[in-house]
Order: structure tokens, then sequence, then C-alpha cells
């Protein structure tokens, strides 16, 4: 469908356009065009001298158009009223399954008709006739604004009120807007108002398919929206007529007469003279219906033209693409005329799509050079992705035989820690992954073809240079891009920073070494570089080093074509040293550091009362205050480590900074308010387990590094979502998997039944016409179905996560540093968009003297557990537990291709839930806090 309303859903048209019931008019001519248009034409019953006229005129239209169209039946007050009741006869024996009535005391025509199945649309001009219309079981309303033509009431209400209050005051019911409304603006604006769909009628009198006179189309285009005049008002039928001299002399006279007596301009207003108006061509024959939007008629267009959104501008195209839910929408809107596919493919359309729904990843998003329609299809795939934990993970380690008996003399006792980075590459899809073994860089060209989830290319370049292991070990990495060119910047366990190339061709030339701006400590613990920033709008790089947090300006840097490595000075260092310390007492050290906005920066310091310190950076230097944050959130030690930290939601909220904090705890704080924090965040399993690192997707989610174990924990940040995966699919009268959202289900029940009432029926279908969801689709927006969870990485000896890293927010990728390997983690879902065909990756290239071990599991013994929703008040996770705490769900991750059922017996509940790759193995207790 091209506009998808409650509408056109329950009429099966495409377009929510109705056209008006007119006398004279509304024969089968102008119905037929209008349906093969998109929209809803009527045939006007009482044009037709009997019920046997209309039969004939019905099976006409029908030998015109195949689409739907409806029949008017308009009751009015007459000296000879027309037998009502053989109309709708007529119009059921007929198969006519649409009827709009108007008129009095419309009670027992309805009736009929509803005893039927006929769907009713019934014409109001105020509200309390719309109120009592819905307690005789209309199914929609048209509200009709004091703008419209012929009866327009007697309250002089126009559509901007009428229709918000119809909003406001109908339950529910679905209404269409009557009145002013000639194009695409008009709808646009009724949609926006609340209304399903416009009728028109005067524009369509003014169409090439009207049965009237050419000379009283011209008559219309050249009119003014001042061209009508109000009559019989002292009789309260009061009507928009055109003004012509006809009109003007009935009005003198409904004015001027003593008498006061319909009978005066009866004569005048005469419906037989104004049937020859649109036969003969003279507008100054008698009186015809106008409404006041004539003075927006300029054309005489075919209904089809007319119908489409061809004519509107694109800003408004865009507006009304804001307000479709799924890309599925937007993809059916665009297919409805060549105009609506241009705008949308090349216009901008999918482009407000992605800015809609994805506010906060778009926001931080690189220039990919994608074409809008394949960012949108990345976007709403990655988001189903995460929402089903469509995960499939890689292993890279160094290809050596293990080594029984006694180490080699010189040898390390343990592993190597993994540090990762990756960026994608300026102005296209292709992504650059660098990560250390020890004293080595493994660097990774990627190439991607295709659509997201498609195939790709990888090229590895290993730098081993000259450094030994353990004190040559990279301990910092960051990939940067600077002047569109991609660099390294390695901090190491002997102190040094340097800058090196990452560009193809130069992968490996060095660039710059940076000095450090303080006395090097001894201890090989102090000496190493424990963190790299760096801030692309000012050139700006942060390195943390035992008590100090150093920056240097890599504008400064002298040449970067030579041969040499140049040096350069820090412009400025803080030192987190407390003023009273004194010898003997422990140093603190410098963990992270973060910039934000222009000229902010924010640092974590170890074992401090203070542990969040951020301010300003200013010609003179560093200037750094305490966080507010400086009373404990925890039951032990006052002292706290702010072990990582991330910026959230891009751009857009530049003061927005997450902290994984060493006693459990993540917490989200936005350093313009005095709070402690705006929101705080704990796994719900492991509540006192610290992170180590952060990878932040927008406002959207965020993946914390287990400290001490190698264990993801994937949060949801809990912000209202703008789109969500399940709209799309078909409405289901089932609950959702898992049981705990049945455990709900019945506590509410529990919850009515105290109360001494029944819990509302569950909808079986959703209708947005009446905002009502189906108990599937309301279930997925739950935050209890997107449960927050942890991913166990094989065994301990992986040890922690210490970095994540992510290309881009559009990236279906994400890398883990643990101990010894690094571990990519691809969003990749079973099937492809219409649940067909499988999809499997491609098998990962490692680099030299390296192994990758990909599987549907990646590496041995990976499992998944739902740990419920993370996200907690201030001070409510050192409170009792609640009443109610969901069963935790464990999950194992199989070689089983999808379909071939589950592995481990049971129902297949978790088909419903999970993407199909993950099975349930078993529902622990969740551990209180």
């Amino acid at each position: 469908m091209a506009i998808t309303t409650e509408l056109t859903r329950r009429l099966g048209i495409r377009v929510p356009v109705v056209q008006g019931g007119m006398m004279h008019v509304g024969t089968a001519d102008l119905a037929a065009a209008v349906s093969n248009a998109g929209g809803l034409g009527i045939i006007t019953a009482l044009i037709f001298p009997s019920a046997d006229a209309l039969r004939q005129e019905i099976r006409r239209c029908r030998t015109l158009t195949r689409n739907p169209f409806a029949v008017n039946l308009t009751l009015l007050p007459s000296m000879v009223p027309p037998d009502y009741g053989s109309y709708a006869k007529a119009v059921v024996d007929e198969g006519i399954r649409i009827v709009e009535t108007a008129g009095n005391s419309p009670g027992p025509i309805i009736a009929q008709l509803k005893k039927e199945g006929v769907t009713v649309l019934h014409k109001c001009t105020t509200i309390r006739h719309a109120q009592s219309a819905v307690k005789l079981g209309v199914d929609f309303l048209s509200i009709d604004g004091f703008e419209c033509a012929g009866h327009v009431g007697e309250s002089d209400i126009t559509n901007f009120i009428l229709l918000s209050r119809a909003r406001q005051s109908l339950g529910g019911v679905p209404f269409i807007a009557s009145g002013g409304f000639a194009d695409g603006w008009g709808l646009a604006a009724a949609l926006c108002l609340g209304a399903c769909g416009v009728n028109m009628g005067t524009r369509f009198m003014c169409t090439v398919e009207a049965p009237i006179h050419q000379r009283i189309k011209d008559q219309i285009v050249s009119a003014d929206e001042t061209d009508t005049v109000l009559l019989l008002r002292r009789w309260r039928n009061t009507s928009r007529l055109y003004k012509n001299t006809v009109a003007l002399e009935a009005l003198r006279i409904e004015r001027e007469s003593q008498k006061g007596e319909f009978a005066e301009v009866a004569p005048l207003v005469s419906g037989k003279r104004g049937r020859e108006v649109f036969v003969n061509g003279d507008p100054d024959h008698g009186v015809w219906t106008a409404g006041q939007v004539i003075g927006l008629i300029h054309d005489i267009p075919t209904c089809d033209v007319l119908a489409s959104l061809t004519n509107l501008p694109d800003h408004l195209l865009a507006d009304i693409i804001d307000h479709f839910d799924t890309a599925c929408d937007v993809s059916s809107f665009g297919q409805s005329s060549r105009r609506l596919y241009s705008f949308i493919c090349h216009g901008g359309g999918w482009r407000s799509f992605a800015y809609k729904r994805f506010p906060t990843l778009m926001s931080s998003a690189p220039d990919m050079g994608l074409p809008w329609s394949a960012v949108v299809d990345r976007l709403t795939y990655l988001d189903r992705c995460w929402d089903t934990r469509a995960l499939l993970f890689t292993s890279f380690r160094e290809d050596q035989n293990v080594r029984r008996g006694r180490r080699k003399r010189g040898e390390q006792s343990v592993d190597f820690q993994v540090l990762v980075s990756a960026r994608a590459q300026p102005f296209s899809p292709h992504e650059m992954l660098v990560y250390s073994a020890g004293e080595k860089l493994h660097v990774r060209q990627r190439h991607i073809l295709g659509p997201v989830g498609g195939r790709r290319h990888d090229s590895w370049c290993t730098l081993s240079g000259f450094y030994q292991p353990g004190p040559g070990d990279v301990t910092a990495l960051s990939l940067i891009e600077r002047d569109s060119n991609l660099e390294i910047i390695v901090g190491r366990a002997d102190g040094s920073v340097r800058l090196i190339a990452a560009g193809n061709g130069s992968v490996g030339r060095p660039l710059s070494h940076l000095l450090p701006g303080h006395p090097l400590a001894n201890s090989p613990g102090r000496l190493a570089v424990m963190w790299t920033e760096w801030h692309p709008r000012t050139g700006l790089v942060a390195s943390c080093r035992d008590s100090f947090l150093t920056l240097h300006d890599l504008s400064k840097i002298e040449n970067r074509c030579g041969g040499y490595e140049s040096t350069l000075a820090p412009v400025a260092h803080f030192d987190a040293t407390p003023a009273d310390h004194h010898d003997g007492c422990d140093v603190p050290y410098v963990r992270c550091a973060k910039f934000f906005g222009s000229d902010g920066i924010a640092c974590g310091v170890s074992g401090s009362s203070r542990p969040l310190r951020w301010g300003k950076i200013r010609p003179t230097g560093l200037q750094l205050t305490c966080s507010t944050a400086d009373r404990p959130y925890s039951k032990q030690d006052s002292k706290q480590t702010v072990m990582a930290l991330e910026q959230v939601g891009g751009q857009a909220h530049e003061n927005l900074l997450l902290g994984a904090w060493s006693d459990g705890s993540y917490r989200l704080l936005d350093l313009r308010t005095p709070l402690e924090h705006d929101a705080i965040y704990r796994d719900r399993h492991q509540p006192h387990n610290a992170g180590a690192s952060l990878l932040v997707y927008g406002m959207e989610r965020f993946v914390a590094g287990s400290h001490s174990e190698p264990v993801l924990r994937l949060f949801d940040f809990r912000n209202p979502k703008p789109y969500y995966q399940t709209t799309a699919k078909r409405c289901e009268s089932e609950l959702l998997a898992p049981g705990y959202c049945r455990t709900l289900d019945d506590l509410d029940k529990k919850r009515h039944a105290a109360l001494g009432r029944e819990a509302p029926a569950r909808v079986l279908e959703c209708e947005p016409g009446r905002d009502r969801v189906c108990v599937w689709h309301d279930l997925a927006r739950k935050h209890n179905w997107r449960p927050d969870a942890s991913v166990f990485l094989g065994s301990s000896r992986h040890d922690r996560v210490a970095s994540l890293a992510k290309a881009s927010d559009l990236s279906d990728a994400f890398y883990c540093g643990l101990r010894g390997a690094m571990v990519e983690a691809v969003l990749h879902c079973d099937v492809d968009a219409d649940g067909k065909k499988p999809l499997y990756a491609d098998p990962r290239s490692p680099p030299r003297g390296c192994v990758a071990k990909a599987s549907e599991g990646g590496i041995r013994r990976v499992s998944l557990l739902e740990t419920g929703v993370a996200r907690r008040s201030a001070g409510s996770w050192t409170e009792t537990p609640p009443t109610y705490l969901p069963r935790a769900t464990l999950y194992a991750c199989d070689d089983v291709p999808p379909g071939s059922g589950n592995p481990y017996g049971g129902k297949n509940q978790w088909q419903q839930r999970l993407s199909g790759r993950w099975y349930e193995l078993e529902r622990v207790p969740r551990r209180g806090f």
C-alpha cells in the first residue's frame, strides 16, 4: 500500500482519500475513476429516482473498476421523502460493503446496514453528533468542518479545532477529515491531527472525469476562497454554495424577508436548477455547492494524478515518512509511483527514515559512501541481530604447539594481553582493525562486498619491530583518522608512545615519538602506558601513564612525509597525586581518559574517593575538578576506581559519559547536572563484578567486558525506542517465550483478581486507528522481553576482557581483547529478510602465524545467560530485592542447522525468542541484590 492507515487497511484501498458523495456529480464514472486511482469512489444514491436505477448504476460501476467503491445515502427533510429502506436494500443486494451515511435520524438505516455486515462511514458536523453515531455502531466518522461544501451544520467550527476535538473525544474510533482538503499538504495535516484519511468533494468536481460541464470546472479554477456564500441559515439548514447571482439574490431575500418563509427562496435554490448548471455550463443558472477549498484549486487533473502524492514537495513527503514505523512501509510507499520512488531512493526519503528511527546511531555514524537504502537496510538488520542475540564468534590466536614441561629460558610465564582498535575507512564501507599480540601488531584491511552480512575480503599485515616480549608489549592502542588518513597510536610497557602510519602502502611507517611530560617511574607497573585517546576535532592525544594525564597536539608534528620519526613535546599534563600525599601512601593511577565537547576532558583515577575527574583544556593547561559523585555506592571500601569511560550519544549529547566502576556498577552521568549519576546499570546475576572495558552504540545499548573473567555483558540503555524490529512481523495471539513473560502475565491476572475485576481480554490483532496493539507486539516492546545478557567466552584461561572495539555504530562486528586471543563477534542472522535461505558468515582468514577458529560457536563453550533488566534507580540495588525476581535463562551455542530442532530436547519455544543459534539449557534463579 502507498499509505497505510486504519482506513486503507479496513477498506482495502491504497490511498486514504474518499470522494465526497455529491448530488448530480457522484455517478459511476467519477466513482470508478477515484477507485482506480487508489482512493474510495462513491456513488450518490439520491441522484437516481428509484432503487432499481441505483442497482443499474452499481452494476455499471463494476464494469469500470475492480476496486472497492461505496454508496452515499443522505437522509434529509423533504415534503415527499424517498424510500430510504429500499435504497439500502438495493445496496446490500448488490454486494456493496461500504456505505456513507449522512443526515437526520440515521439510526434505522445504520441498523439495517450493520445487520448485513456493511462498513458504515457517517458524516458529522459536531462532536455531539459524532458521539451519537458511535453509539449507533458506525465504523468510521467523517468530521465535516465549517469549510466544507453543502450542509455545514450550525456550529461554525473549523476543521483545525474540530479534528483535534475528535481526536480527544471519540475514544479511538477512526475518523476522516472533510472540508478544505485539495492536495497532499492537506492530507499530511489531517494525518497529523489524528485523522486516518480525508474526504474531498469540490476538488473531485474539478477533475477530467467529473461528469459536469467544462465551463463549471473553469469557473472553479478561476475562483478564490471568498467566492462562496452561506444560505438557509434562517431555517437552520445552513449550506455553503458558490457565490453567483442566484445565490446572492436568495441571500438578500433570506435577510430582508419579513415573513421568513422558505417558499420565498425555494424557486431559487431548486435542485433541478442546480442539476441543469452542470449540464448547460451556465454558472448563474442556479445554485450549486462548492467549498472554500476552491481557492486552492488551480488545475483540472485526472483522478489518478490527484489521488497520488506526486504533487507534494519533498519536505512534506519526508514528514509523511516520519510517521512510518518500518522500512517495509517506506518501501511500499515508494512503489506507488515513479515520483515517490525517486524521492525515497534519491531525494532523501530513506535518509529521513534513518534519522527518525535511529537518531542516536546516525549522529555518530561515519560517511560510508553507501546509498541511503543500504544504510537503512544495515540499521534494521543490525537491530534485529541485537534483539535476537544473533552472534557469531571467531577467535584468533598464535599458531604454536603447546610445549609440555619447562618453558624455554626467557619465555614469559603468561600469555600476552590483547588490545584491539578498529575504525571505518574514510568515505567507504571498508574497515580497518589493529590488535596487539605482545610486542607485535596485526593490521587488517577488510573490504566489504555487497550488503550487510554479505561477502568480505581480508588482507593482513604484521608489524613485528624490535621490541622485546614483556617490556615491549603493547599496553595501549588507538586507531585514528587524521586528515583523511588512518594512523595508529601505540603505547607500550616501556613507557613509550608512538604514532605510526596505517594507510595503504605505508603501514608501519613511524611518524612521531610522543615525549613524556614528566619523569618516568622505575616500577614496571607505573612505567606502562595504560590508555590513549584521540580527539578528532582538536587534534589532541591524551595518554595515561602512572598518575599523569598527558596531552599532545598532533597538528604540531613537523614532518610526516620524511623517512624519519619526529619527536613531539606535550602541551599539558595533569598529576592525580593528592596534594597531601606523603611517602608510604599509594599513588593513584590515571586509568582512562575521554574527551567531550570541544574543550572538555574526563579521566578515571584508581583507588580514590574521587575517582572521576573532569574539566576544561585551557591555554594555561588542564583544569580538572572532582565529580559530584563522591559518596560511595558500595558497602565496601569508599575508595573506587573508574576502569573505563565512554562518551554516549555522539555529538548530539557531548556531555553524557558512561563509566565502568570497580564496584560493578556502570554509571551514566550528564556532566551538566549536579546529580551523582543519571542512571545506573548492574548485572543482576553478578552485581559486584567490575567491568574493564566499554563499547557504546549511540543511546541504544552498550557492551561491557568483565575485569575478572572472559565475559561480555550486553546492556540496553532502556531509553524510549523509536524503532522496534518486531513491528513488521505479523500479529500473534500467543505470549512470547521465555517463560518469565508468562509469569508476568499470571501476576497481572492475580493483581486484577485482587482488585475484584477481570484482567482485560487479550487483543489478537493490532488496530492502529484505535491505538490497540496485539498481545504479541505489546510484549515484544516491553523491557522484560529484551533482557540484558552475559556471554561467557570459553574457559577462564582467557582472563579478562581488557579491551573492546568497533569500526563504527553501523559495523556488523565488534572485537574483544582477551588473554592470548582476540575474539571477533559478528552480528549475523541465520536467515535472510524473507526468512527463507540460511546465511552463514564467510570463513575468517587469520594473520600469518595465527589460527582462526570459526564456527557457529566460534570458540568452545560459549554460553549466554539472560539476566533481566539492569537499569536501576538511585540506590535501588542496595535495597531489599523485589517480591518477584524472574528466573535467568541459560543458552548454549552449537553447530545445528536452522530448523533441525532443539538438540537438548524440549519444546522449541526458543525459536520465538532467539534466532535459532542459541539453545536453551536450563533456567537458574537470578541472584538478587
